[in-house]
């Protein structure tokens, strides 16, 4: 037997689907920045062990932080702007004359404002890694 939604019952379907699609997008992405966090901090928790005794390992960490602070937190900044606008744009399809192309168009809008953010960014945070990278060879040629 077949049956066919109609009225509300064919739209709430969709709506119900595609809220379901955005929670299990957003668990993965949640799921992943803890894989990530997580074998970070293993990192972190492990390098000192590749120079016993030595505390400069941990320095060079401390100061990786230091200069990871401010790159981060501009593309944070960056990235709820973005959020925002396209907040603000989606609300604003609710009354377009073509609602779903006026989603397309801002959730475009969006990415591409979240990489431009990324972007911006990635100059200090490969500075950083380089300096981190010199610091941690300066620990494997000092004397023991």
């Amino acid at each position: 037997m077949l049956l066919l939604a109609t009225g509300a019952a064919a739209e709430t379907q969709p709506r119900a689907q595609l809220e379901c699609l955005g929670r299990v997008r957003r668990d993965m992405g949640q799921c992943m920045q803890k894989a990530r966090d997580a074998c970070r901090m293993d990192f972190e928790a492990r390098l000192p062990d590749c120079f016993p005794g030595s505390p400069c390992p941990t320095d060079c960490l401390q100061v990786e932080k230091a200069c990871l602070a401010e790159p981060m937190s501009d593309r944070d900044g960056c990235r709820l702007a973005c959020q925002a606008d396209q907040k603000v744009g989606l609300k604003g399809c609710k009354v377009a004359a073509e609602p779903a192309a006026c989603r397309r168009s801002v959730r475009i809008k969006g990415s591409k404002c979240k990489t431009h953010c990324a972007r911006m960014v990635e100059p200090a945070l490969q500075g950083c890694k380089a300096t981190f990278d010199d610091c941690i060879r300066g620990c494997a040629s000092a004397p023991e």
